[in-house]
């Protein structure tokens, strides 16, 4: 009797194991795998890899992990955009500051998802809803500069223009006081998204979406950090603190299925 017990556990484990394997044989490709590029104010690189299960019907899990940053330095290193103010100084008569922070961000986010895919005149389509948490930090960053003028000619006329003093240096080097603060947030939100899907082959596919993000901010910590004292007052700094954003993003991607 245990003899025959022993025999058909072992028969019906092989058997399972059978068809296991013939299952996924006859399944092949119920997941891929994918490189998004998204577009987000156009502001340096912002990537994405993507993860999707898929079920026996029109709907699939979808996992991402996106990173970038979006930098605003326009016009930081123009000379030109600098502010000039006479501080009555005999010492220092001339400074200038830039009008605005210079602002840098760096995020990342996981994203947790469903999707449908559904066809309407032979186009592929698909739906989908995310859950994501991620982190961010903002840097911003100014300087206060002692300015001089000085005169040049061009086509036979006179000008005269503000220049740091010691421009041949690098500004921060040169700068009477300089600000450095950085903000930490914890971001939770959701993404609506829409696109389209093209089959390149029968593993390759490609996918372009229109996304529309609702996102909370909420400030973890921040730090607001001066050089010195002198000229504070030109480069004003407000604490930081929670916020709600909305706005769409377009993405591309490239996917294998196996």
């Amino acid at each position: 009797m245990k003899k025959f017990l022993a025999i058909s556990f072992a028969f019906i484990s092989i058997n399972s194991f059978s068809q296991t394997g013939e299952n996924y044989v006859l399944n092949p490709t119920k997941n891929s795998f994918g490189l998004d590029y998204r577009f987000e104010n156009f502001r340096g690189p912002n990537i994405g890899l993507t993860y999707r299960r898929y079920f026996e019907s029109s709907y699939n899990l979808r996992a991402n992990f996106s990173l970038g940053s979006n930098d605003n330095f326009s016009g930081f290193w123009n000379n030109g955009n600098l502010l000039i103010h006479e501080t009555n100084d005999s010492a220092i008569p001339l400074i200038g500051v830039h009008p605005n922070n210079s602002r840098s961000t760096s995020y990342q986010r996981i994203e947790l998802g469903l999707e449908k895919q559904l066809s309407v005149w032979k186009i592929n389509f698909i739906a989908g809803i995310d859950l994501f948490a991620g982190h961010k930090v903002m840097y911003e960053y100014n300087s206060v500069s002692q300015m001089e003028e000085v005169q040049t000619v061009q086509n036979g006329i006179l000008y005269k223009q503000y220049q740091i003093v010691g421009i041949d240096s690098n500004i921060f080097d040169n700068s009477l006081n300089r600000l450095d603060a950085q903000q930490n947030y914890l971001l939770l939100g959701a993404n609506f998204r829409f696109g389209t899907k093209i089959n390149l082959s029968n593993r390759l596919f490609t996918t372009a979406f229109l996304s529309y993000r609702l996102e909370q901010n909420l400030l973890i910590n921040e730090r607001i950090d001066y050089n010195n004292e002198t000229y504070k007052e030109h480069m004003p700094k407000f604490s930081g603190g929670n916020y709600f954003s909305a706005n769409w993003f377009y993405s591309i991607g490239l996917n294998y299925r196996f």
